[in-house]
């Protein structure tokens, strides 16, 4: 299995971090829960592209960044190519 498989891995862990929403850092077990964490957080808080502070979206895997969701809920890997996430259980 590679570092960006998109099966389900090892947890891992999302950031999630807007203006004037505060910082949470939520543990999934897939690239499509981080997806999902991310969207039900922007939905909920109204959120839009320019309040995602810097870190937002940052997807780790032991300490480590191992990938990225960006506004839209697309996920994309350290090489910035998207990771597909369609066939996740």
């Amino acid at each position: 299995m590679t570092e960006t498989t998109a099966a389900v891995e090892e947890n891992m862990e999302v950031v999630l971090h807007a203006e004037g929403c505060g910082r949470k850092v939520v543990t999934v077990k897939s690239f499509k829960e981080a997806s999902e964490a991310w969207c039900q957080y922007r939905d909920e808080n109204c959120l839009g592209a320019s309040q995602m502070l810097r870190d937002c979206g940052k997807i780790k895997r032991g300490g480590r960044m191992v990938g990225y969701v960006s506004y839209n809920g697309r996920v994309w890997d350290m090489e910035q190519s998207e990771i597909q996430i369609d066939g996740e259980v």
